[in-house]
C-alpha cells in the first residue's frame, strides 16, 4: 500500500514503526500500476484500453488513495484531469 500511495504523513510515522513490528504480511511482489496491468492484459478478454491509458488510470487511483486527506484527490478533481476530458 504505502508504494501504491507514497509516505505515510508525519503524524502518522509513530503508530507505522510500531505496527512493522508485529508479524508482517505477505508481500504481494506488485505495485498498483503493475496490478492493473496484469489484471487487465492477463486475460482472455479484448483489452479496450491501451499501456498508456492504464498508467493514466493508475494515476489517477494513486490520488484517490493518498493516506492523508489534506493531500488526497477529490473524485471532482480527478475527472476534471485533463486526460479524462481528451478521452
Amino acid at each position: 500500500m504505502i508504494e501504491s500511495v507514497g509516505e505515510l504523513p508525519e503524524k502518522w510515522q509513530e503508530k507505522w514503526s510500531s505496527m512493522r513490528t508485529q508479524e508482517p504480511m505477505e508481500p504481494t511482489g506488485y505495485d498498483l500500476q503493475q496490478w492493473l496491468e496484469e489484471t487487465y492484459f492477463d486475460d482472455q478478454k479484448a483489452a479496450r484500453l491501451t499501456r498508456d491509458e492504464m498508467k493514466h488510470i493508475g494515476t489517477s487511483i494513486r490520488r484517490l488513495l493518498h493516506l492523508d486527506p489534506s493531500a488526497r484527490c477529490t473524485a471532482k478533481g480527478v475527472l476534471q484531469d485533463k486526460w479524462l476530458q481528451d478521452v
